[in-house]
């Protein structure tokens, strides 16, 4: 079985308290723990700031189209967020190490890198001109 909700949202970060907003009432219709569940809002927001920024450019007549599925069996969220802007080279992408971002006490940079500590697979892939993120984590 599988229960799936979606959000469509323009691409600005002024609408991220809808976007964290949805994910917690949608985990909470769950028996899901509340840090996993703030991991989890944690984490989608994370990935819905940088497509909105990097991405996006902030431009609000662009969207994003959030689906978040909880899976029965095996027991998973799965999240995916469907846009049109610039692509992420996600297989290319280093991880800053967290010395350097201290020693040169750059801003930012450390969204990602906690994403990847809370998923347990993250996925982009660009389909039919749509840039595609997929987020796992089990819940079992």
């Amino acid at each position: 079985m599988q229960l799936n909700n979606q959000l469509t949202f323009p691409c600005n970060v002024k609408h991220l308290k809808t976007v964290r907003n949805f994910v917690r009432k949608e985990l909470s219709k769950h028996q899901i723990n509340e840090v996993l569940k703030s991991q989890l809002v944690l984490a989608i927001d994370e990935v819905c700031t940088n497509l909105i920024i990097h991405s996006n450019q902030n431009d609000d007549s662009k969207t994003i189209v959030l689906y978040l599925k909880i899976l029965t069996a095996p027991k998973a969220i799965s999240i995916e967020l469907k846009e049109n802007g610039k692509v992420f080279d996600y297989p290319n992408y280093k991880e800053p190490k967290i010395a350097d971002l201290l020693e040169n006490r750059a801003n930012g940079q450390l969204g990602l890198m906690l994403v990847r500590r809370i998923m347990d697979k993250i996925e982009y892939i660009q389909h039919e001109n749509q840039n595609i993120c997929r987020l796992y984590k089990s819940l079992g």
